[in-house]
């Protein structure tokens, strides 16, 4: 095994708490990256029906309609706006 494949295949420690605002097409495919990053916390969009789909998808994460609850959070450290 090489050494980029070595350190990409080890466990990242999270470095920030990130929400994502947005989980459209784009977004699903942030979410997916900032959960692989250990990265994603929170997400929040208006469609209930993609925030459960999220939230099946990875566990633990927490999920909003309200943009309010986003910049309420005190965990939430960076936030990625899909548009």
């Amino acid at each position: 095994m090489s050494s980029g494949e070595k350190r990409r295949s080890q466990s990242r420690t999270p470095q920030c708490h990130g929400a994502l605002v947005g989980a459209g097409p784009w977004g699903a495919n942030l979410a997916r990256n900032l959960h692989a990053l250990g990265a994603l916390g929170l997400v929040c969009d208006e469609d209930p029906g993609v925030l459960q789909r999220l939230g099946s998808a990875y566990d633990g994460l927490r999920r909003t309609t309200v943009f309010e609850d986003v910049l309420q959070d005190d965990r939430t450290q960076a936030v990625v706006v899909a548009t």
